[in-house]
């Protein structure tokens, strides 16, 4: 994402401070290395379901 000021391309991006909603989901801009991070508000013991799942393990990496 450039933001068309001459600064080129950030290296990282933060969302602002906010409640957590329950099922709440969104995805962050895809890095250089092409890696992208989502963002899941989830309650414990549907976490805990996701972390359990073989093919979910295979793809993503819980970091807390």
């Amino acid at each position: 994402m450039d933001f068309g000021l001459g600064l080129g391309m950030p290296e990282a991006a933060r969302r602002p401070g906010f409640t957590p909603v329950e099922a709440l989901v969104y995805f962050m801009p895809r890095r250089g290395d092409g890696d992208v991070v989502v963002m899941l508000c989830l309650r414990d013991e549907e976490l805990e379901k996701l972390r359990e799942d073989e093919e979910w393990v295979r793809y993503a990496v819980y970091v807390g």
